[in-house]
């Protein structure tokens, strides 16, 4: 009988829909023992390299993450299946992104300051996200669902791949391969990065890159913070050279108390929350993913999400249910 490890935090409910989905001896911790370890077969969650090195009879692991740079260049992944929790996160994190963005396009920090002072007074002049330029950074899950909801509320979206392709989603109405960052920059009213981390995306935003932003330009960040040079990022947000950002990810996390990020009033700043396992929504997808794959694994078929060795992002696959 096939031993499942379960290192994903799940209610009743969701373990029961879980073992519904395959006969097998499922074992639950998010720290588990060494037996446990030894014994599994199939890993769903994201373990340590260390817990890694226990396992002997391993043959899959199911990431609950989209990102997999911990883990895509192990050795391990040579014989042991790796796949990604990309399309289980998208509907979360834009969602996020459109909140902080709004937060800031719409003074909502003034107005919060305003409430806690009991100050009856106007915030100024706000901005609107229809007839605004969106530049979207990474077209996976996490940037084309943002892309389709800044397209339905009204903006212009330019997309930004590794490598350009001729064709391009509906929700798109440019698109260019990573080489035309710096001439689409200074076009674009939002810049989203929904960048996962590798070598091609480390500082992808620097002090050029920066200077080359509108001068109210907002910065999203939900990707990786490697994305971005943080001291540029700074000066540009001191000088106001742009606009302001919305950060959810950081170079350095946790995010130190006495990091100057936290003082910037033109920031809005969380604690790489976006995609976390809060939602429901995202448990759901999750489970239908693990469930497809399941299913597909037991028969001898391809597996959905496949993280590919050398690039860390997942193989080509066909659209999933789930999404």
């Amino acid at each position: 009988m096939l031993r499942i490890l379960v290192m994903v935090s799940l209610n009743e409910d969701e373990k029961m829909r879980l073992e519904s989905y395959l006969f097998a001896h499922y074992m639950y911790a998010e720290t588990p023992s060494k037996e446990q370890l030894v014994n599994a077969d199939i890993i769903i969650g994201n373990p340590g390299k260390e817990q890694l090195k226990q396992c002997r009879r391993l043959k899959w692991v199911q990431l609950m993450s989209a990102g997999s740079d911990a883990y895509y260049d192990d050795p391990m992944f040579e014989t042991v299946y790796l796949t990604n929790a990309s399309g289980t996160y998208g509907l979360s994190v834009s969602e996020h992104m459109i909140g902080a963005l709004l937060f800031q396009f719409r003074r909502f920090k003034s107005c919060q300051a305003h409430q806690q002072q009991r100050i009856w007074e106007n915030s100024g002049e706000v901005r609107s996200i229809d007839g605004c330029n969106v530049l979207i950074l990474g077209l996976g899950d996490i940037g084309s669902s943002f892309a389709k909801r800044m397209h339905t509320m009204g903006a212009y979206t330019i997309g930004i791949r590794r490598h350009h392709q001729e064709k391009r989603p509906a929700y798109i109405e440019e698109q260019y391969g990573i080489e035309a960052l710096a001439d689409v920059l200074p076009r674009c009213d939002v810049v989203a990065l929904c960048l996962p981390k590798h070598e091609s995306t480390h500082h992808i935003i620097n002090a050029d890159m920066l200077e080359r932003m509108k001068t109210d330009a907002v910065l999203i960040n939900v990707g990786r913070g490697s994305a971005v040079d943080t001291e540029a990022l700074i000066k540009a947000l001191k000088q106001k050279t742009i606009g302001g950002a919305c950060l959810d990810v950081f170079e350095q996390e946790p995010l130190p108390q006495t990091h100057p990020l936290w003082d910037l009033d033109n920031v809005f700043l969380t604690s790489h929350c976006a995609g976390i396992w809060n939602a429901r929504a995202t448990r759901n997808r999750f489970l239908c993913l693990v469930k497809e794959n399941l299913e597909r694994f037991m028969k001898g078929k391809p597996l959905l999400n496949m993280v590919d060795r050398q690039s860390g992002y997942r193989q080509f696959d066909e659209d999933l249910m789930f999404r």
